[in-house]
């Protein structure tokens, strides 16, 4: 995996798969994974998987990460 900067968020790793599909996923987030046409596609989706992982985790007063925004790298 690829560095990533210093800044506090939500580590996300973007792959295409060899079938084409796209694959990103938070790495830190248990079950943050998504597949897409596109990159684009695939980043949509797990940001709204995040969103519903994270609004989960707190309805059920589980902890979350402290994390409140994503960074994004493709390799």
């Amino acid at each position: 995996m690829a560095a990533v900067s210093a800044q506090k968020g939500l580590c996300i790793c973007v792959e295409r798969e060899a079938d084409g599909r796209w694959i990103a996923a938070a790495v830190k987030l248990p079950g943050a994974l998504a597949y897409g046409e596109s990159q684009h596609d695939a980043e949509q989706r797990l940001r709204e998987l995040v969103f519903r992982i994270l609004a989960d985790r707190v309805a059920h007063g589980e902890p979350v990460p402290e994390a409140a925004n994503a960074l994004f790298y493709t390799r």
